[in-house]
Parts: structure tokens; sequence; C-alpha cells
């Protein structure tokens, strides 16, 4: 079983392209606090079409939320040769956890 529920904020604002002609695609990073410590761990997270498409209209930077998916893994080979490996997590559902702060006029 491969299910990954986190909370935590946006470390900055979501980046959202459309790839292969017709996919959405959003990126961004959580910060999720250490229980119990000043330190925070930081997971990148991908989401994909309509969540996508939502997620990269309505979050910014520093908004809290709830991220439940699974847990990716990759491996490559630099231009160098050197092994490289990452986590991401694929989001199936981001519930947005705050309200957007209002804007100054």
């Amino acid at each position: 079983m491969n299910i990954v529920t986190l909370v935590g904020r946006l470390t900055d604002d979501p980046k959202t392209e459309i790839v292969n002609g017709d996919k959405t695609v959003t990126t961004f990073r959580l910060a999720i606090d250490r229980v119990g410590s000043d330190r925070s761990d930081y997971v990148s997270i991908v989401c994909w079409n309509r969540t996508a498409e939502v997620v990269g209209e309505h979050l910014a930077k520093g908004r809290l939320v709830g991220v439940e998916g699974r847990l990716r893994h990759y491996e490559w080979n630099d231009d160098s040769g050197q092994r490289r490996e990452r986590h991401d997590v694929t989001a199936t559902t981001v519930q947005f956890l705050d309200r957007p702060k209002r804007s100054e006029s």
C-alpha cells in the first residue's frame, strides 16, 4: 500500500505548465513542521489535470494544505555519471486548510 498524508505550508507559489500538449501539471514544495523541534521537512508535490488547475489558480506561498497521494522514487545518472535520486508525492487530493490572506488596498 502506498498512501501518504501530509499537512504543511507551501514554500513558494505553485508552478503550473502544460505538458504533452494537453495535460496540466502543477508542482510545489511543502514545509512540514517536525513535532517537538524547530526544524521542518520539505517535500515536493506534483498535481495533475483538474487538481493541478485548481491548485495553480488558488494557492500561493504560505498557504496551509493537506495532501494525500502516493510516494514516487526516481533514480538517474547525471551528466558527470553520478547516481542521483529523489522522492516526491503525486497528489490525489489537495485540501485547502486556511483562507487566503486579504490583500491590502
